[in-house]
C-alpha cells in the first residue's frame, strides 16, 4: 500500500497518471509542475469522452481553487460540450 503522506506534489500526481492509465484513459497531456495554468492532465476515457484532471496534493481546497477548476472545465467545454472534470485530491 502507497503512503501518500510521504509522496510530494509530483509524485502523487505522476501516481494519478498512472491511476488513469490503469482504468483506461489515454493521457493527452500530463502534469507540468507547479504554477502550471491549467489542469495538470488533459485525457481521454476509454469510452472516448475527453477529460480534464485537477490534482491537489494535501492542500486545503478552498472555493478559488474550485472555482478556478469549474473555469478551466467550461473553457474546455467551449471546444467539446461533451469534455468531463475529475478533480483528485488527497486531503
Amino acid at each position: 500500500m502507497i503512503d501518500l503522506k510521504k509522496l510530494d506534489y509530483s509524485e502523487f500526481e505522476i501516481l494519478v497518471g498512472l491511476l488513469l492509465e490503469r482504468e483506461g484513459c489515454t493521457i493527452i497531456r500530463g502534469p507540468g509542475g507547479p504554477g502550471t495554468k491549467g489542469p495538470d492532465y488533459e485525457a481521454v476515457s476509454p469510452v472516448g469522452t475527453p477529460l480534464v484532471v485537477e490534482v491537489k496534493h494535501f492542500t486545503r481546497l478552498g472555493i478559488s481553487q474550485v472555482m478556478q477548476f469549474i473555469g478551466d472545465l467550461e473553457r474546455y467545454r467551449q471546444q467539446n460540450a461533451n469534455t468531463q472534470g475529475l478533480l483528485v485530491v488527497s486531503s
